[in-house]
């Protein structure tokens, strides 16, 4: 497609971390606002979670950036908020926060958009699904909203996802969701999974490795939705001294990962911490395996960037399904499953990717970083074509 010569079209993109964040979600938005930028289409404007005082000070210091922060109303209607224990006092809080912020974007909105547009908006997640009926009250803008959790039908606002006009999917669980839970039809779904930038950073984080150890890791958040339990509990039944799990997290300020860290001080467990960059320096190089752990079939991009820097991975798989992941299935030799909640098959997974030490080659590791690349292409081509 030639979009030289074209008129931009404004898109307003709310992210509901900020852009700096090591999150994954962050990550992969940054990414896909560089594909954006790229494409010269679009007059870009990005807003990021913020506080008030955040919102208040961008006007008061100079703008290094074309990034605004807002208080944005935030719903937590997603599987992993159950892990969250909120008090009354918290709740009260979040009420009043969410009041303050949409009035703060409605005065936004105002301000930037009038009834005659017709913009794109695009929200990084659903928990900003309380936005959707602010725009619409302002003008007829396209809204797409990015499905990255499975979410909670119960504490989903359905006028709010009815008034999306389409829903950009990480994976086939978050569309068969959308389909079965929300009855949401087929052509208001995109599919776009996660991209991965396969560009390494020439500073690198090794763990120095001990002779004939076998490295198992789990990264990302450590939370009981996470399944690291499942996790912890192979480690105890595995008989293989040799086998030993690295947890890449933040644990800090983390009540639950403090209680798992005092849980293994005699187990064959290693916590690193927050590791910024970890993907971009190689770390996942020192593993051998890289696991997940939910209770039913997720993917995402901690499982894309394994694949891309060369581990095994192991995920979760109910009887009888099939994988239908286009990024898991160019490299199909190098992906193990297991039955969900179950410790024994996990177990057998882990197995089984220890003894198949045959490596792939570098010229097949290649083949299927080109492959990935051209997937990649073409997901982000079909989504703005579904777009435009």
């Amino acid at each position: 497609m030639n979009y030289k010569n074209v008129f931009k079209m404004k898109y307003f993109f709310f992210c509901h971390t900020p852009f700096d964040s090591s999150y994954g979600a962050s990550n992969s938005a940054k990414t896909l606002v560089s594909q954006l930028e790229k494409t010269k289409r679009f007059d870009l404007n990005l807003i990021e979670m913020g506080s008030v005082k955040e919102f208040i000070s961008y006007f008061r210091t100079k703008r290094t950036n074309n990034i605004i922060s807002l208080p944005l109303p935030w719903i937590n209607n997603f599987d992993a908020s159950l892990d969250f224990n909120e008090s009354i006092f918290v709740l009260i809080r979040s009420k009043i926060r969410n009041s303050i912020a949409k009035f703060i974007c409605k005065h936004y909105f105002r301000y930037h958009l009038n009834k005659e547009e017709r913009p794109i908006v695009h929200l990084n997640s659903l928990v900003l699904s309380e936005l959707v009926p602010i725009i619409k009250t302002i003008c007829n803008a396209q809204i797409l909203c990015h499905i990255r959790e499975v979410c909670i039908k119960e504490h989903v606002t359905l006028k709010c996802i009815r008034e999306v006009d389409f829903f950009v999917c990480i994976d086939q669980t978050t569309k068969l969701m959308l389909v079965e839970n929300y009855n949401i039809a087929i052509s208001k779904i995109i599919m776009l999974p996660n991209p991965v930038v396969m560009k390494f950073t020439s500073e690198t984080y090794v763990i120095n490795r001990k002779k004939k150890e076998f490295r198992l890791g789990i990264v990302g958040q450590i939370s009981l939705h996470k399944g690291i339990e499942l996790i912890l509990k192979m480690m105890r039944q595995l008989t293989d001294k040799d086998i030993v799990l690295y947890v890449v997290g933040s644990y800090e300020d983390n009540h639950y990962a403090q209680n798992l860290i005092k849980m293994t001080r005699n187990m064959r467990v290693v916590w690193l911490g927050h590791i910024d960059r970890f993907f971009e320096k190689g770390g996942y190089r020192n593993f051998d395996v890289l696991l997940r752990a939910e209770s039913d079939h997720r993917v995402g991009r901690t499982m894309y960037e394994g694949l891309v820097s060369g581990n095994k991975i192991v995920i979760p798989l109910s009887r009888g399904a099939e994988i239908t992941d286009e990024v898991l299935l160019l490299n199909i030799k190098k992906v193990y499953t297991y039955l969900p909640n179950s410790v024994n098959s996990l177990v057998s997974a882990v197995k089984k990717a220890k003894r198949d030490r045959n490596s792939l080659s570098t010229k097949i590791h290649s083949r299927f970083l080109s492959k990935l690349n051209e997937n990649q292409n073409k997901s982000f081509g079909d989504f703005i074509d579904k777009i435009l």
